[in-house]
């Protein structure tokens, strides 16, 4: 039976995802502490806020498939923009020296890894990619990340 209480994490819990849970599990054992990750997500949403343009803009807005209207009033259009990509990322608790990384994924400005994921083919975003086609390159994205999690070398001290 629940009982709907707050409680702290259990001391060594770190959230993840499942597709790449054994990744953060493997960089973790190894000595490279991670503190959050995301494994990407084959899923468009709509940002939450709303944004108004003129009625002149409307056939430029209807005719973009990244856009959805919400209504119309006073010479007003009031849409929402899709969010058009995902990004698979790991977060560490502090800046590790790789002699690589995998394919594709790139630094932040702290030292943390991502791969953004477009959902279109095209920079107009007219094109979506197939949901095959996003989850094989997700796959791909989780594959690489578990072959270099694999290879390096272990850094506990």
């Amino acid at each position: 039976m629940s009982t709907f209480e707050v409680v702290d994490l259990p001391s060594g819990y770190i959230p993840c995802d499942k597709e790449i849970a054994d990744v953060i599990a493997i960089l973790n054992k190894k000595g490279y502490e991670t503190k959050a990750s995301c494994a990407g997500h084959n899923n468009c949403i709509y940002a939450t806020e709303e944004i108004e343009a003129d009625i002149q803009k409307l056939d430029k807005i209807k005719n973009n498939p990244g856009y959805r209207i919400c209504r119309i009033e006073n010479n007003k259009i009031y849409y929402k923009g899709e969010i058009v990509g995902g990004c698979s990322y790991i977060w560490f608790c502090k800046r590790y020296e790789f002699n690589n990384i995998p394919q594709g994924f790139k630094y932040d400005d702290d030292g943390n890894l991502f791969k953004l994921l477009n959902y279109y083919k095209d920079d107009e975003c007219f094109k979506r990619k197939s949901n095959k086609e996003l989850e094989d390159e997700l796959k791909s994205n989780w594959n690489s990340l578990r072959e270099w999690a694999l290879n390096l070398k272990d850094n506990n001290k």
